[in-house]
């Protein structure tokens, strides 16, 4: 819709009521946009955190039940050396090498799972702060949109 010059300046009342029919098509405008916005910053966002969620705390998850189950196994290597007759010197040899073996395995698994928890405590405050950073621009462009059509 147009609002006519002429009618402007003499201020009638077709021309209130473009103004009126105008000012509300502005103001469902920018409702649109605020949903449209709001909506888009809460999917790219939303999929940051799914993003994170999905495959690093699957890492990380993966990590714990490895641990888990190696510590498991060492101490049942423990029990097993603790129990063997030392007077069966082939029971002893294979108690300690299994115990050896499984004291190797586990150091290997301690060390990647701590890893793990590196990597998801870093990226966590990463991911968070990505996603802060993505709303704070969502935002800043959102209000200088509306900024310029207002002026």
């Amino acid at each position: 819709m147009t609002v006519d010059f002429e009618e402007c300046l003499k201020d009638s009342p077709r021309f209130r009521a473009a103004l009126e029919e105008v000012e509300g098509d502005v103001a469902e405008l920018e409702l649109k946009l605020d949903k449209i916005l709001f909506d888009q910053t809460q999917r790219s966002i939303k999929a940051q955190l799914q993003n994170f969620v999905k495959e690093d705390l699957r890492k990380f998850k993966d990590a714990k039940k490895q641990f888990e189950k190696v510590s498991e196994e060492k101490e049942n290597a423990l029990v097993k050396n603790a129990q063997v007759q030392r007077n069966k010197q082939h029971e002893v040899e294979e108690a300690t090498n299994i115990l050896t073996a499984t004291r190797k395995c586990f150091r290997h698994i301690a060390l990647d799972y701590v890893l793990q928890i590196n990597v998801l405590q870093s990226k966590r405050r990463s991911e968070i702060l990505k996603s802060v950073r993505y709303l704070l621009k969502s935002c800043f462009k959102y209000f200088s949109m509306k900024l310029h059509v207002h002026i």
